[in-house]
């Protein structure tokens, strides 16, 4: 297969030799699946309803099985994201694992949570050691 028939595969993402070498499906499969997982990722940035979750959904495709995870923000982005799977040649199967968004607040809480938890792990004497 020619690299300039891959449009928008990155050498890292698509043709890694550790990622093919480790992985326990053929590099025919390999390939085909890392293929698929390009193809949608490159449509929901694309579309304009799904680009709003573009960052907050995982996809991974083993053999042919496209799993969607993560959060949005309303029902239209689930419905496009499926679509988008749904159309993708070589896609046997569509599993989703969706949450509601969380409210930006509470984020933003979490976030400062974590960075005073943070801030006290760094300043404790009896953790520099590791």
């Amino acid at each position: 297969m020619a690299l300039s028939m891959v449009e928008g595969c990155t050498y890292s993402t698509f043709l890694s030799p550790y990622r093919a070498a480790t992985d326990e499906r053929s590099v025919g499969a390999y390939l085909d699946d890392t293929l698929i997982k390009e193809k949608i990722q490159a449509k929901l940035l694309k579309d304009n309803d799904a680009r709003k979750a573009f960052l907050d959904i995982s996809v991974s495709v083993p053999r042919g099985r496209v799993v969607m995870v993560g959060e949005i923000p309303n029902k239209t982005v689930r419905k496009r994201a499926i679509q988008i799977a749904q159309i993708t040649k070589g896609v046997k199967k569509i599993d989703t694992y969706f949450l509601p968004k969380a409210n930006k607040s509470t984020t933003a809480a979490d976030t400062k949570i974590a960075a005073k938890i943070k801030r006290r792990f760094v300043s404790d004497i009896d953790l520099k050691g590791f």
